[in-house]
């Protein structure tokens, strides 16, 4: 405390003095850049003044002028000043996450508490029970930081627990493109194609959730976590689980597969000679391994993968997953093969192949063609001729049609059937939408129903059941119409890779857009630009590179 003339000036280094006049007590702030906002605010100089024990201070008047930032003002009539012993003053952040104390100096006879009398107050006053740092306050107290703004105290955010989880203890991922060594030669007989296992051999483990770790405000209050949720073991097939249910085995030896989710351990049905009449048509569960080829008008279905190592004929073959013809088919204009998963044969002629993966072969004559990923002819020919080759992404080929102009038309990109489908589902999501509006509308104009009468509770109620079942139902067409959306984007930008050559009458369609070979053209790429077809030197080379 200081005396000059006829004031009696409070200010230790504070950002503000207290001037005791004869006209009464003043305020004098300064907002230097360098002051921490905290000591700015109104509830903090209410509070200094509080502590000077200033009589009749007018509350409004400081937050009136901190509002107009007055650098000097009046807030309460003349008095002399008083003793005031140092205090603390401590404030939290919105969340409660965070607390801050300013330590603020005696005044006139009044004595420095001690450390531990300041921290009786930030804890007994301002109820400071959380994540205290008691040191900081301590310190602060020890080394006289007056009106400095010190952090005290911490929360803890909840962290809530990890999910349980099942680990996969087989290989799930497979590649079933052949590979090419480094002469040149490709194999179609050395497939990574599925996960062999044998009986007892331990398939799944599941992981338990853990439980939520709590946390809390610099005041005290807990907050709750989530515990994690537990995983639920996916149901099997020739599998078995302990007494737990938290260990998955198999029961048999096969190969081990998910399917839809489902974890199955599939068994073989293996031919040891050619399917013929003698064996008939084949309709089983499981995979399919011919030892000899499939002669004409017979049928092979499997809900896993069908092998055949030599030579099939006209004849039917459907697959869910892998359809793997080690010498090749031989259709006669009418042969089927559809797969689920990839087509892998060493050639295709006369055939119709249908794919929802993608299609591997040395060659490919007069067919039709189908494969929503590519079609990549590798090998000693790696030519394709005639027909329609029709891919989402990619056709590799070392040759395009033939010197002498046979028509082969190779089509890229999503189909436009998909395309219409997209517009159509997203008419059928409009048409929802509108109805849901129609009914919150009517929802709307009902009101309050909480003291209406029963008819129109039933309406209400009517109304809500009708509302909950569209959104359902929107919900659903949301879900379908994402997937296709994202069937048709990775379809998109097809690209005809040729490293060898394109001859004439070669027609390529790129995503409605077409182009028609005139004249050979050597390794290029083929793709879509600006609504046409341009090629530039060819991306890839024999080994898809």
């Amino acid at each position: 405390m200081e005396e000059t003339g006829t004031r009696k000036i409070d200010s230790g280094g504070f950002p503000f003095e207290l001037q005791y006049e004869l006209e009464g007590v003043y305020v004098e702030l300064s907002y230097r850049p360098d002051v921490n906002e905290l000591l700015l605010t109104p509830k903090f100089i209410v509070y200094v003044l509080g502590s000077r024990g200033l009589d009749d201070f007018n509350m409004g008047t400081v937050v009136l002028n901190l509002r107009k930032k007055e650098r000097r003002f009046q807030v309460a009539p003349p008095q002399e000043p008083k003793d005031a012993d140092s205090s603390v003053y401590v404030e939290t952040d919105k969340g409660g996450m965070r607390a801050y104390m300013v330590l603020v100096p005696p005044c006139r006879n009044g004595r420095e508490l001690l450390p531990a009398e300041i921290l009786s107050q930030v804890v007994n006053d301002y109820n400071i029970a959380g994540g205290l740092i008691e040191e900081a306050v301590t310190k602060s107290v020890q080394d006289g930081r007056y009106y400095e703004v010190v952090e005290i105290a911490n929360g803890r955010l909840p962290v809530n627990g990890a999910n349980g989880r099942i680990n996969i203890l087989f290989q799930t991922a497979h590649d079933s493109a052949p590979r090419m060594d480094e002469h040149g030669n490709v194999d179609y007989k050395s497939l990574d194609l599925f996960a062999g296992v044998k009986k007892d051999d331990v398939l799944a483990v599941r992981v338990p959730a853990q439980p939520g770790v709590p946390g809390f405000t610099v005041l005290g209050k807990e907050l709750p976590a989530k515990n994690g949720r537990e995983a639920n073991m996916p149901r099997g097939k020739n599998v078995r689980f302990s007494e737990d249910g938290n260990v998955m085995v198999a029961e048999v030896d096969g190969r081990a597969d998910i399917v839809n989710g489902r974890v199955e351990v599939s068994t073989v049905y293996t031919i040891p000679g050619d399917v013929d009449m003698g064996i008939g048509n084949i309709d089983f569960n499981g995979d399919v391994r011919v030892m000899g080829g499939v002669i004409t008008g017979l049928t092979i279905r499997a809900t896993g993968n069908i092998e055949v190592s030599e030579v099939v004929e006209r004849a039917m073959l459907i697959a869910d997953k892998n359809i793997i013809l080690r010498k090749g088919v031989q259709g006669m204009d009418r042969a089927l093969i559809k797969a689920g998963g990839d087509v892998i044969s060493r050639f295709i002629e006369r055939c119709l192949v249908e794919t929802d993966g993608s299609v591997h072969a040395d060659y490919i004559v007069y067919s039709n063609v189908t494969a929503r990923k590519s079609v990549v002819l590798r090998g000693k020919h790696g030519k394709l001729i005639g027909g329609v080759t029709r891919a989402g992404k990619e056709v590799v080929v070392r040759l395009a049609g033939t010197p002498t102009g046979e028509k082969t038309i190779i089509e890229l990109g999503p189909p436009p059937r998909q395309k219409a489908l997209a517009k159509e589902k997203q008419t059928q999501m409009e048409q929802t939408q509108e109805q849901i509006k129609k009914i919150d509308s009517l929802l709307e104009a009902q009101g309050d129903v909480v003291n209406e009468s029963p008819e129109r509770m039933r309406m209400w109620s009517k109304l809500l059941s009708g509302r909950e079942q569209l959104q359902k139902t929107y919900d659903e067409q949301m879900v379908g119409l994402n997937k296709l959306l994202d069937l048709i984007q990775d379809t998109e930008d097809g690209k005809l890779h040729v490293y060898g050559e394109a001859y004439h009458d070669v027609k390529v369609l790129i995503d409605g857009a077409a182009f028609t070979v005139k004249d050979t053209i050597p390794y290029a790429t083929f793709k879509k630009r600006d609504g046409e077809i341009v090629f530039a030197s060819c991306d890839k080379n024999e080994r898809g590179e």
